[in-house]
């Protein structure tokens, strides 16, 4: 009788049911997902930090009021800006207080308007003053914004600020400003750059996703379409103040760009997994594996039987 021994064959390159993953992955993979994060924290954090602008004089320190086009600037606000025309002058008369110990020389006036941090009007005009400790003085003075039409349009944060010799600011005040030009300016041509840069990322991140090729770790989708959405933010952002209906200062432009990043980062993380096409492996929450069949079982050969294959001797020997 022949013996049979049963044993389940090795298969090459299949990992064994003990552990189905390479030693050390679940370090990488966690690694990975940990830079992921990291990334998608710092591109919000950016907008965070890039929020903070410069602090107004303080109590102390010296100050500045202005009247400007006949308005008080400490009673403009966004719901009625200061009107800017390209064909007027800007009319100004600024109240200068110096209440420290040390003699001010105030050389220029600045007028300037910022978005996001980054300066889309200037006019300076040069002033040269002196202010005696503990004194306060009044002057007059014009602004030629003619350069204003190829430069903004809408509604902007402006500020008006005092500088020194070396043209470090002394003390400076802040007030909303409705433009009056054509969309034709760097303003409007920057927001449409972001709105096309912002159209042309969330149609990639779509066109992935309908094709099911999106990465397969969920903090890659996440960042994937944070990007996108905080470009969403920004385009709401200028796209409202353009059209006169928000003044886009820090806390406004800021709490959009979070908004739209945070939205995006949700709707990536749950968005399905796709195809796998860069040799990573899909995570168990992501894709289910794949059962592996056992193989059958291997016959060996039991032990000779003495005589067993031997002819039979003929008969009547």
């Amino acid at each position: 009788m022949t013996g049979v021994t049963r044993r389940t064959a090795d298969v090459p390159g299949r990992p064994s049911r003990a552990g189905s993953r390479p030693p050390g992955a679940a370090a990488r993979e966690a690694g990975g997902r940990g830079r992921r994060a990291g990334l998608a924290a710092a591109v919000l954090g950016a907008a965070l930090l890039a929020g903070g602008g410069p602090a107004l004089a303080g109590p102390g320190e010296v100050a500045v009021t202005a009247v400007v086009d006949g308005r008080d600037a400490d009673r403009i606000d966004a719901n009625d800006p200061l009107r800017l025309d390209p064909d007027r002058e800007l009319r100004v008369r600024a109240d200068i207080s110096n209440p420290t110990d040390r003699t001010l020389r105030v050389r220029a006036v600045r007028v300037s308007g910022q978005v996001l941090n980054m300066t889309f009007f200037n006019f300076t005009t040069r002033i040269d003053r002196t202010v005696a400790p503990g004194e306060s003085i009044t002057t007059g003075f014009s602004l030629d914004v003619s350069d204003l039409g190829s430069q903004a349009t809408g509604l902007i944060p402006s500020r008006l600020a005092l500088l020194d010799q070396d043209r470090h600011e002394i003390a400076a005040l802040e007030f909303p400003v409705d433009v009056r030009a054509g969309a034709a300016c760097a303003y409007g041509v920057f927001g449409l750059m972001v709105a096309l840069v912002t159209g042309v990322l969330l149609l990639a991140v779509l066109v992935r996703l309908a094709r099911r090729t999106l990465p397969v770790h969920r903090w890659d989708r996440a960042v994937r379409f944070a990007v996108p959405g905080m470009g969403l933010g920004l385009t709401f952002t200028f796209t409202m103040s353009v059209l006169r209906m928000l003044v886009p200062d820090g806390d406004v432009w800021l709490l959009l760009v979070v908004v739209g990043g945070l939205a995006g980062l949700v709707a990536g993380f749950l968005t399905p997994a796709g195809t796998a096409r860069d040799g990573s492996v899909p995570p168990a929450a992501d894709v289910q594996p794949r059962p592996v069949e056992e193989p059958g079982p291997v016959e060996e050969p039991g032990p000779a039987v003495p005589g067993a294959g031997e002819p039979a001797a003929p008969a009547g020997h």
